[in-house]
């Protein structure tokens, strides 16, 4: 045999991708409203530039949430628009679209579902994640509207999103998702955004400070925004400009963090005095417990006295990935 089981099963994983009933460029979808906004405009006017992908756990989760649907069903659950009846919604005046995995319909209620598989190493305690939450906000607020339109009735709409352990299928967690109808204005004025940009140049690196960049992103050589071969130089842009603003803004948010840094120093010695003059180093306040306790003190290298004693210690260190640092100084004469 000259082809392995292995290169065969990838053949048939490429051959059984999802293939979406509507042109998912021209709209911003619920999966990817939280997703860094210029990755988003490159996978919808460049996708060709992406970077080679694995996209295992993407089908990991397919056949995750085709197990939880074959679960839903054996038990009798009123469970609509999932496995092969999936149904994807779009809302053409704010061009937005999700593809929910399911929905509950009960006599009084629809409760929208979101699957989602997770590796048995992640920290449950995040979850339910910000994107996740969105990307379910998105598919009841548009659902909503649709079942309206086309149902004339008012039930209540709920949303749940149900995360299982990927090595042990009992492992679920699940979590109430309220339906929240400003979801769709507020994605409107992304979708805007990523859908009218003329190139990513100008949209916002979000990727940088959400860390996308280094872990999440198949763009960062096309995008740039990881590269540390820049070519720095000084300009000048207008007073008034969307920078000039966003400077300003930065410089209230500092002299704001200084006070609030100065308060909460202020704050701690009056408990600290507090509990010396009780002679306590622990007291119970409503529903707080307050404690003062000894911290040993933080050992440090003195490189000084390690160079004097001959030992080189540069075969032992390490540089990390070079970053961006922004200073902002008021000129002389302004």
């Amino acid at each position: 045999m000259d082809i392995s089981i292995k290169t065969l099963m990838l053949m048939g994983a490429d051959l059984n991708e999802t293939v979406f009933p509507h042109d998912r460029t021209k709209y911003l979808n619920a999966s990817e409203n939280r997703a860094c906004i210029r990755k988003v405009w490159y996978s919808k006017n460049t996708p060709e530039m992406a970077a080679p992908q694995d996209w295992g756990f993407a089908r990991r989760g397919k056949h995750a949430e085709k197990y939880m649907v074959e679960m839903l069903t054996l038990a009798n659950a009123p469970l609509v628009m999932s496995g092969d009846n999936q149904v994807s919604v779009q809302d053409e005046k704010r061009k937005l679209s999700a593809t929910p995995d399911g929905v509950l319909d009960y006599d009084d209620e629809r409760v929208v579902i979101e699957f989602k598989s997770y590796d048995p190493r992640s920290n449950v305690k995040k979850f339910p994640t910000e994107d996740h939450v969105a990307q379910l906000e998105q598919a009841m607020a548009i659902l909503q509207n649709q079942f309206r339109v086309t149902n004339r009735d008012n039930k209540v709409m709920s949303g749940r999103l149900v995360y299982m352990n990927a090595s042990n299928f009992n492992d679920l967690h699940e979590f109430i998702v309220p339906y929240r109808p400003a979801i769709l204005d507020e994605m409107a004025r992304r979708a805007q955004k990523v859908l009218g940009a003329q190139g990513a140049a100008a949209l916002d690196r979000e990727g940088k400070r959400t860390g996308e960049c280094k872990s999440r992103c198949s763009f960062t050589a096309v995008c740039g925004v990881a590269s540390a071969d820049v070519a720095y130089k000084a300009a000048r842009a207008n007073r008034g400009s969307q920078l000039h603003t966003a400077v300003e803004y930065l410089e209230d948010i500092k002299v704001k963090e200084a006070k609030i840094k100065a308060d909460r120093a202020d704050a701690t010695e009056t408990i600290k005095a507090e509990l010396l003059a009780r002679k306590a180093h622990q007291l119970v306040l409503g529903p707080y417990t307050v404690k003062v306790i000894e911290a040993k003190g933080r050992l440090s290298l003195n490189r000084k006295a390690v160079a004097a004693a001959g030992i080189d210690l540069s075969p032992f260190e390490t540089r990390g990935e070079p970053t961006e640092r922004l200073t902002v100084t008021l000129n002389k004469g302004t």
